[in-house]
Formats: structure tokens, C-alpha cells, sequence
């Protein structure tokens, strides 16, 4: 028996600045809705993220997230900023 209707659409543009600098922007909303409890969220996200390539192996990334929730329950809505710094490494 199926659980929950869910649905999500996404948009991302993605794009090398420079050598090194790469930059990516990206947009998706989604709508889940639970059969047996009747309940509803939708998703908005928003992120941009920036990239810079230290080295062959190593890279940067810098990205920052907006999420908005709105749910058909009072309590469940939410909005959220995410800020993520870290370092990839490949070998």
C-alpha cells in the first residue's frame, strides 16, 4: 500500500567563472502529501554555490541554501539557511 504522493521539480545552472572558480545556482520545489494522516508539506530550496580548485586533487566549496516549508498542519512550516565551507578531495 502506497504511503505518500510525492513530486519534486528541480532547475540548476551551473557555470566555470575561470580556471579555477566555478559557480551553480539552483531552484526546486517539491509537495509530499501522507495518505493516512492527510497531511501536506511544500518544499521550496534555493542554493548558490561557489567552487575554486585549489590544486588537481584538492577543491573549495562554498554554499548557501534558503529552504521555506509550508505544511497543512500549523506547527510544520519552517524557513532555513544553510552555509556550508569545506574542502573535496580526490585521488
Amino acid at each position: 500500500e502506497q504511503i505518500a504522493h510525492y513530486w519534486r521539480t528541480s532547475l540548476f545552472f551551473t557555470r566555470r567563472v575561470s580556471e579555477r572558480l566555478g559557480c551553480a545556482l539552483g531552484l526546486s520545489y517539491s509537495d509530499v502529501e501522507y495518505i493516512p494522516s492527510n497531511f501536506e508539506q511544500k518544499v521550496l530550496d534555493a542554493s548558490s554555490a561557489f567552487t575554486y580548485d585549489i590544486n588537481r586533487h584538492l577543491k573549495g566549496r562554498l554554499t548557501y541554501t534558503y529552504s521555506q516549508a509550508v505544511g497543512s498542519l500549523e506547527t510544520s512550516g519552517y524557513t532555513k539557511n544553510t552555509v556550508l565551507l569545506g574542502l573535496e578531495a580526490a585521488f
